[in-house]
């Protein structure tokens, strides 16, 4: 018999995301909690009206109204249901997490928003070529600061 224990959120920055599997665009915000009024309210501001949903099995999507919602059961080590996975997300959840240990020594909380959003922008330009992915960062230059792509 296979036990699965899923891990929670405590002492974690967390982070939501959705991405459009037409375009593989992804959308990112640093969020309060889990509670599924704030994880709603982000995914229904960043989906079109009508769209299918498709998350894992984290208790806080259960009551996703307003929407066609589907789930894969991570918890029981299933990750694709025949159209129902969010492989997308985690693959991108993984690039973040590797980037972050990678590039980071240490990461302030308080700004943790900018860090994710800079990851999300590079996955949005990762098809250009890399003179490409250059001029569309260097438009974002203001002084010193890079502008969320």
């Amino acid at each position: 018999m296979k036990l699965y224990a899923c891990r929670g959120a405590v002492g974690k920055v967390i982070v939501s995301g959705v991405t459009n599997h037409d375009s593989n665009q992804v959308t990112t915000k640093v969020v309060e909690n889990t509670k599924c009024k704030t994880l709603y309210d982000f995914i229904n501001d960043n989906i079109e009206q009508g769209s299918t949903v498709c998350t894992d099995d984290l208790p806080s999507y259960e009551k996703m109204d307003g929407c066609d919602h589907q789930s894969v059961k991570h918890c029981v080590g299933d990750y694709v249901d025949e159209n129902i996975y969010n492989t997308g997300m985690e693959s991108f959840w993984s690039v973040l997490k590797r980037s972050l240990k990678g590039t980071f020594n240490k990461i302030n909380h308080k700004h943790f928003d900018w860090y994710v959003t800079e990851f999300a922008g590079r996955h949005k330009i990762r098809p250009q070529d890399t003179i490409e992915q250059m001029k569309f960062i260097a438009q974002g230059m203001v002084s010193r600061l890079l502008m969320d792509i």
